[in-house]
């Protein structure tokens, strides 16, 4: 090979020295550049937020009440405690009870509660007066209209509180008329029924204590 020869040869490698080298210098300049850009990439997206960090260190332990209230589980469950004081009326009190609407064994029913006021005062228990005018909670304890057992209608009526004083009063029947026999043995007709007009005053005692 001649020298001419020789130093092209050399020429071309050193050429093809130079392209590697200049190849591997833009693929880490590109390297750099990704890993910057990564770099001062923002937490968050834009157009997105993050929530509110609160450091735990910084609200301080929640402190309790120097003196917490406290609850007597005894005295919550015992309904004499969470009612206050019961007025009552003393055993045997005569109570005098003003109906406000007339009713008869056909349009009443067993349970209902009849409009009623007090036709004179009552003195409770404690010594406290309950005035004429207070409300009273008449109950028909039991009734049959005419015919169904009897020829004649039935109807009983008991207080069960008188104002604020719940109480148990003895029972009062009414009847109707019994209805016409042919015959002193044969079956009597439908006779009328127990009615009780309105303002009648009805008289009721206090039931006594059981012993």
């Amino acid at each position: 090979m001649t020298h001419e020869g020789k130093n092209l040869g050399q020429g071309k490698n050193l050429g093809n020295d130079c392209c590697v080298v200049a190849a591997m210098a833009v693929a880490f300049f590109m390297l750099f550049v990704s890993v910057a850009a990564k770099a001062q990439t923002p937490a968050n997206p834009p157009g997105t937020t993050s929530a509110p960090v609160v450091d735990s260190s910084t609200t301080g332990p929640t402190t309790p009440p120097a003196n917490p209230p406290t609850t007597d589980a005894a005295v919550e469950a015992s309904p004499s405690a969470s009612a206050g004081h019961r007025i009552s009326l003393p055993p045997n009190a005569a109570v005098a009870v003003r109906l406000q609407k007339a009713i008869d064994s056909a349009n009443v029913r067993n349970g209902d509660m009849l409009d009623a006021i007090l036709a004179s005062p009552v003195r409770t228990s404690d010594g406290h007066t309950l005035p004429a005018g207070t409300r009273v909670g008449v109950t028909v304890l039991a009734v049959a209209a005419a015919g169904k057992i009897s020829s004649r209608g039935e109807v009983t009526l008991q207080v069960i509180h008188v104002g604020p004083a719940a109480t148990l009063t003895d029972a009062l029947t009414f009847h109707g008329q019994p209805g016409h026999k042919d015959l002193p043995d044969s079956a009597p007709a439908k006779g009328t029924e127990a009615s009780v007009s309105t303002n009648t005053t009805l008289h009721f005692h206090v039931a006594p204590i059981p012993k």
